[in-house]
Order: structure tokens, then C-alpha cells, then sequence
């Protein structure tokens, strides 16, 4: 009798099962439950960063205007400034009022935003001073 040698195949599974597969998919699920809502408030402060730095111009302006007439400016168009299209604010000149303090707002930036799938409407404004001001709570928090 001759004996025959048997090699037994052994099959090494290339892939993933289905289990793994739907842990993999719950822990990115959760990853992103986590990661989005950051990711959002990081985009809409980046927003009002850009509002910042427009505002500023147009504070800085109002004061260059301020010099000359003894008043702020009641149109963005009686200043020396080219502003860039407005991508996520409105943008307005608050004028027309005397040199009395430090305080008075000169420009206003105002944007609709969805929090938490409700509408807040965020209005920043920016004084003679230079302080930003806020109308409600979560828009402060982006300041």
C-alpha cells in the first residue's frame, strides 16, 4: 500500500466579517457625533473672525471720517474704504451722531445663523472705542 500524502489546504479568511464591520461603523458614527458640532462652531468663528476684521476696517474708517467732519458717517459710501463683497454678514455704517463718547456704535454686522436647528440672529456691533458687542448669548460666545 502506498500511502498517499495529504496536504490539507487551510483557507485564511481575506476580509472582514460582518461584526467587524459594524463595530467599525459604530465607532465612526460616534467619532463624528463628537467631531461635527466641533467642526461647525470652528467654521462659524472663523465667520465672525472675518466679521471682526471688517468691522474694525469700518470702525477705523468712521474715525478717519470722524476727524474731518466732526461726525460719523451715515453711508459706507462717504468713507475711504473698498470693502470685499460681503460673504456671511450684512454689513452697516451706524452714523450720524455726534462725538460724544467712546461708546456709540459705528458698524453693525448682522447674520442669521442655524443653532441646533433653530434660527439666532447675531448681531455684532463695534463702537468708536473699539469694544464688539453681542445681542445674545451664543452669539457672545463666538466672540
Amino acid at each position: 500500500m502506498e500511502e498517499t500524502a495529504h496536504k490539507s489546504i487551510v483557507i485564511e479568511p481575506k476580509g472582514f466579517t460582518l461584526i467587524e464591520f459594524v463595530a467599525i461603523i459604530i465607532l465612526m458614527t460616534i467619532l463624528a457625533s463628537i467631531a461635527l458640532p466641533l467642526l461647525i462652531k470652528g467654521a462659524e468663528r472663523a465667520r465672525v473672525n472675518e466679521a471682526k476684521v471688517i468691522l474694525g476696517a469700518l470702525r477705523r474708517a468712521q474715525l478717519r471720517y470722524a476727524v474731518s467732519y466732526a461726525i460719523y458717517a451715515s453711508d459706507s459710501s462717504r468713507l475711504d474704504i473698498n470693502l470685499p463683497p460681503a460673504k456671511y454678514f450684512s454689513y452697516s455704517i451706524l452714523g450720524g451722531t455726534d462725538l460724544s463718547g467712546a461708546t456709540v456704535p459705528v458698524a453693525t454686522a448682522v447674520r442669521t445663523t442655524l443653532e441646533s436647528f433653530q434660527a439666532v440672529s447675531c448681531r455684532f456691533n463695534i463702537t468708536a472705542g473699539g469694544n464688539f458687542t453681542a445681542n445674545t448669548t451664543q452669539c457672545v460666545q463666538l466672540l
